[in-house]
This record gives structure tokens, sequence and C-alpha cells, in this order.
């Protein structure tokens, strides 16, 4: 179960990443831009949902017992493995294709974010 679930996000990753490498040949350098500026509003967002998720999976454990609390970790992997890590992985890749373009190199920042995130989630997903 655990294994199947670190595949599923790792796929969902390498295509996400192929998406993005696709679209930044057609996209215009306004794009990139607006999403250099904005990234970092998303991945506050991103952090936000997921603290609120994992409140929610406390309290539920806590105060209703096993299974609304895994119904919520439930709701927590795959909204994260399907929209989250999506666009978690986008945004990097948009600030990526910018600092290449710029002559910068950010492949190891987003390697070390990637391996955080997914050490998270293996640990989220042992809960289950």
């Amino acid at each position: 179960m655990l294994l199947f679930r670190a595949s599923e996000i790792l796929y969902v990753c390498v295509q996400t990443y192929m998406y993005m490498h696709l679209l930044c040949i057609f996209r215009s350098w306004c794009l990139w831009f607006r999403m250099y500026i904005t990234y970092l509003l998303h991945d506050v967002l991103i952090v936000i949902i997921l603290l609120i998720m994992i409140i929610l999976y406390i309290v539920c454990v806590g105060k209703c017992g096993g299974y609304f609390g895994n119904l919520v970790m439930f709701l927590l992997l795959h909204f994260k493995s399907e929209f989250l890590i999506k666009l978690h992985v986008s945004n990097h890749m948009f600030l990526i294709i910018l600092r290449r373009r710029r002559g910068v190199e950010s492949g190891f920042g987003f390697m070390v974010s990637f391996f955080l995130l997914f050490l998270v989630l293996m640990f989220l997903a042992l809960l289950v």
C-alpha cells in the first residue's frame, strides 16, 4: 500500500514535469514572469491547506475515533497527490525554467524540496 502510494506520487510528479517542459516551449515571457511573482503565494496556500488537514486529522482521531481520522487522511493524501503536488511541482518548474533562462541552475533546490515533500507524504501514508 505504501509503495503503491509512493509510486503514484512519483508518477504524478514525472507527468507534471513533462507537461511543464512542453508548456515552456509554447508559453510567452509574460506568463513566466507572472508565475515567477505568484509562485510563493501558491506555496503558502499549499502549506496552509496541509496544516488545516493535519489539524483536522488530529482533532478527528482524538474526538471522533479512527473512522473520521482515516477519512480525513484519505482526503489529504488523494487531494495532495492529485492537485497540490501538481500545483507545487508546476510552480517549481516555472521557477527553474525562469532561472535557467537567466543562466542560474536551480535543479538541486527543486530536487531537495521534492525529496522532502516525498518523505512527508511517505510518513503520512504510514499513518493510514
